[in-house]
């Protein structure tokens, strides 16, 4: 054996940190071990990095890993124990898939060899029952790219590549793994593969042909609206998205506000009322947004059916969405471009319009009506919370009222709070870029593991994060708690307690208006008739916890949690009216 032959687990983990990754998210197994091990020797040597963050499962390794590279914009590492490790990740996966979120899921693979001539061969019994056909079946849906190792020549080339899918645009979830035999492995030294080898490629940045028809439609319409949800994924794009609202003062709509896109302070800004400004209007540019408008059904203020005549024009990094099987969304003009880029270029055309100062007028009076129609709906919101504000149990709109009042300009908003998620929209305001972050997926559960990834990231920043009771149970809490207590986390999480799934019960009552749920009033499925103690649960993992009952101590406690989340993990159960 070589002088200078090491175990390639040593060789994976400097890989790691060549390629930029602070922190190794980990749910471990027998298959983990030799990565453990090459950790260990890297703490002996008084080498800290990659940070090492044990999840008791693997939902809050996936969405934690996922919540700090939403905010530091670098995929994270995260490493899970062969099959059964990947189906706990899966349904987390399903998030940092339709967040577009960069992110390297690594798991073990069963020893495939038998006897015990090689190192890392089988040994116990599981051995036998983890061999599956093939394990990467489990989550190929919901992957850009995965990848089985089958020899130590390319575990460090591979792990390179997935780091450089992940990133690439559309960013997302690559899958590796990873043989125990392989990385128990000794092989020389050699090169460790460098960022600077590996790039993603630049993104697009929109074709000129298409900006300049974009730019033409939108100097022709009488009626333009913007709708967006993700733009503010990058910092940087909320500023070219404000110029060319104020330049044609055009409304800017969030039916799903998922990043801080737009200042919601802006008197452009006009919230999630889909369907009272897309049904005139006769240009509508979406700009990172996977569902502009629902189906017209009922009140809903995101139904809406466009004009036959109204020309749609989409900026978007995946303006055909083809991850959606089934999208159903007219466009006339599809662009694929970092929308903060091409939004730029688009200004740039429009100021060179010499059609731009014939307009003034036209801009001036869509200003002042989008003015008015904004300082009323905001009026129109403070009193409606007001009208609420000693209501028991506590309203929802009472709620963030309060909480925009506490909030700091800087603090960063973590929305998992499903079925109130739009009146927590219509509430908190965002004003910064990168001070918002919701759920775009559909897997519950995320919001706790995704806050502490986030504050990992933020640092000194305050955050606040909102979640409903059914997707607090989903977050496997103990879990995440345990993690917040033991690495000392700080966050306020307010756990919204209604006692059941809101959403199921409103999509129950809009398909079935007359049914018998509603003739009953049993709703089979939906409530939790027996509902545990939030707040004695965050006590039972080390953290501090409130229960808040009456609207008349709501903003005192807050205030409380608030300041104390800024230095450790605090939970607040706010009880609301049961669904």
């Amino acid at each position: 054996m070589g002088l200078k032959e090491v175990e390639v687990a040593d060789l994976f983990v400097e890989t790691l940190r060549s390629l930029g990754v602070d922190y190794l998210f980990i749910n471990p197994g027998t298959d983990t071990l030799p990565i453990q091990e090459a950790i260990s020797k890297l703490r002996a040597n008084g080498v800290e990095e990659p940070r090492v963050i044990l999840c008791p499962h693997e939902g809050v390794a996936v969405s934690m890993a996922e919540g700090y590279a939403m905010v530091k914009g670098r995929p994270q590492l995260v490493l899970v124990h062969v099959d059964v490790g990947t189906l706990n990740a899966g349904s987390a996966l399903h998030n940092v898939l339709r967040d577009r979120i960069p992110l390297v899921l690594c798991a073990g693979v069963t020893p495939s060899i038998l006897e015990g001539r090689v190192r890392g061969s089988r040994e116990i019994h599981v051995h036998w029952m983890q061999d599956v056909p093939d394990q990467s079946l489990i989550l190929r849906d919901y992957v850009k790219w995965f990848y089985l190792v089958r020899n130590a020549e390319h575990l460090l080339y591979a792990l390179a590549r997935a780091f450089q899918v992940a990133s690439s645009v559309p960013e997302g979830p690559s899958y590796l793994m990873l043989p125990r035999e392989v990385l128990m492995e000794r092989r020389e030294r050699g090169e460790i593969p460098s960022p600077s080898r590996y790039p993603p490629p630049s993104p697009p940045q929109g074709d000129l042909r298409a900006l300049k028809e974009a730019a033409g439609a939108i100097l022709e319409a009488m009626e333009p609206v913007i709708i967006t949800s993700y733009l503010g994924r990058r910092g940087s794009s909320m500023s070219p998205l404000v110029e060319l609202s104020e330049l044609l003062s055009i409304p800017v709509l969030e039916p799903k506000r998922c990043r801080a896109n737009f200042p919601t302070t802006h008197s452009n800004y006009q919230g999630r009322r889909i369907g009272e400004f897309v049904e005139g209007a006769d240009l509508i540019l979406l700009v990172d947004v996977d569902v502009p408008w629902l189906p017209k059904r009922g009140g809903n203020p995101l139904g809406a059916e466009p004009r036959e005549d109204a020309r749609i024009i989409h900026i978007d990094i995946d303006p055909l969405k083809e991850r959606i099987p089934l999208w159903g969304f007219r466009v006339d003009i599809p662009i694929i471009a970092d929308a903060g880029i091409a939004l730029s270029k688009l200004m740039a055309i429009l100021k060179e319009s010499p059609s731009i100062n014939s307009m003034r007028e036209m801009i001036s009076n869509r200003a002042a009506e989008l003015r008015e129609k904004h300082e009323l709906w905001r009026k129109r919101l403070a009193e409606e919370a007001k009208m609420r504000r000693n209501i028991k149990p506590i309203e929802p709109q009472w709620l963030f009222h309060i909480l925009n009042k506490i909030k700091e300009e800087d603090t960063v908003i973590i929305d998992d709070s499903v079925s109130n998620s739009g009146i927590l929209q219509d509430y908190l305001y965002t004003t910064r870029p990168e001070t918002f972050y919701g759920l775009n997926g559909s897997n519950m559960g995320w919001g706790l593991p995704a806050a502490l990834g986030a504050s990992l990231a933020l640092q000194d920043k305050p955050l606040i994060a909102i979640t409903g009771d059914g997707s607090f149970i989903f977050s496997n809490p103990v879990a995440g708690l345990w993690v917040a207590r033991s690495y000392r986390i700080p966050l306020t999480l307010i756990v919204l307690n209604n006692r059941g799934y809101a959403a199921v019960k409103q999509a129950l009552l809009s398909s079935y208006p007359e049914g018998w749920s509603k003739a009953t009033g049993r709703f089979i499925g939906v409530d939790f008739e027996v509902p545990p103690s939030y707040k004695a649960i965050a006590e039972a993992c080390g953290c501090k916890g409130y229960s808040v009952e009456e609207p008349e101590n709501l903003e005192e406690i807050l205030k409380e949690a608030y300041s104390r989340g800024k230095v450790e993990p605090v939970l607040v159960e706010v009880e609301l009216k049961s669904i």
